[in-house]
């Protein structure tokens, strides 16, 4: 074997042992770069990110493109109000006043209801639909006072039959 020869097998040898390893090490990089991103930016799923090129290893690199677009999507900051979360020790008592007076300007219930009109502005069709709305109303009370004695004489009628008395007529005290 000339001199050649033996350099051209060890070359060979080189080549066949680095280029996989070369590509192991490449392939990994690239594989982690979702993660090394999030992580330079301070995202705030970079654990979820990177479990989730973890797993891309095992499910053969199909859920790698969802980190990398993950990595570069903002996450929705929530905007909650001072007064919403637990005031801590620290803060003092104009931090309270400022918070609790900047949430009540945001809360619906603090802004002024328009006032209902009177029976003057309204029109015959709306006080016809007010006052069949009424009827409705009234009609329920009374289906509701019935519902009641009803469920009072039933009650009667089962404390009867638990002590073993015969039934008697029960009438609801109204």
């Amino acid at each position: 074997m000339t001199t050649l020869e033996k350099v051209a097998n060890v070359a060979a040898l080189i080549i066949l042992i680095m280029i996989p390893i070369m590509a192991i090490a490449l392939f990994w990089m690239v594989h982690i770069l979702p993660e090394k991103i999030a992580h330079r930016k301070n995202h705030p799923q970079k654990e979820a990110i990177k479990v989730l090129v973890l797993m891309s290893l095992l499910f053969g690199g199909m859920l790698w493109p969802i980190a990398w677009v993950w990595t570069f999507l903002k996450s929705p900051r929530l905007k909650i109000s001072r007064s919403e979360l637990a005031l801590d020790a620290s803060d003092t008592e104009e931090d309270k006043d400022i918070f609790s007076t900047k949430a009540d300007e945001h809360r619906a219930d603090a802004r002024p209801k328009p006032p209902a009109p009177t029976d003057a502005e309204l029109s015959p069709a709306w006080r016809e639909e007010i006052a069949a709305l009424n009827l409705r109303l009234e009609s329920m009370r009374k289906v509701a006072e019935e519902y009641e004695q009803a469920r009072q004489a039933l009650t009667h009628l089962q404390e009867q039959a638990t002590q073993g008395k015969p039934a008697t007529p029960h009438s609801p005290q109204a």
